[in-house]
């Protein structure tokens, strides 16, 4: 009978780790996808804004137009001073009707001998929702997961 019990005991525990680790894997995955989704859309939109600035007539006010970025010109300062300045933070989205957590860029861009201040926003809503219904379907244990 101890026999038994032991092995339970011990197959019950393996099942265990190997859960765990395969939902911490599964959640580093899937972090590092949307870290990188991230990086993409912000490269890209810089790549855009580059390319709206390197215009002979910059219109500012058309490219401050988008609310998931704004241009300042910053004629009072020399050199750049911002590099890929990454923050989290919380804005009203008005497509949605309701404050959204949003990841922000700011950096500092020279296009023409002009210097400009760029700050790109990405909802973070998508992400949130992925990572959360992964958590609950992780490690709530709700068999079975498809479901």
């Amino acid at each position: 009978m101890r026999l038994i019990t032991k092995t339970t005991l011990l197959y019950l525990l393996i099942t265990a780790i190997v859960i765990v680790s395969s939902g911490l894997v599964l959640y580093n995955i899937t972090n590092n996808f949307i870290e990188k989704r991230i990086r993409d859309y912000f490269t890209y939109k810089e790549t855009r804004i580059t390319g709206y600035l390197a215009d002979p007539q910059v219109d500012l006010k058309r490219i401050n137009s988008f609310k998931s970025q704004h241009v300042e010109s910053l004629s009072n300062q020399k050199k750049p001073l911002l590099q890929n300045y990454d923050r989290d933070t919380i804005m009203f989205n008005e497509m949605e009707g309701e404050r959204q957590t949003f990841r922000a860029r700011t950096l500092d861009k020279v296009v023409n001998g002009q210097l400009y201040r760029v700050s790109m926003y990405m909802s973070l809503k998508e992400s949130q929702l992925l990572l959360g219904g992964l958590l609950r379907r992780c490690f709530t244990f709700s068999w079975p997961y498809w479901l």
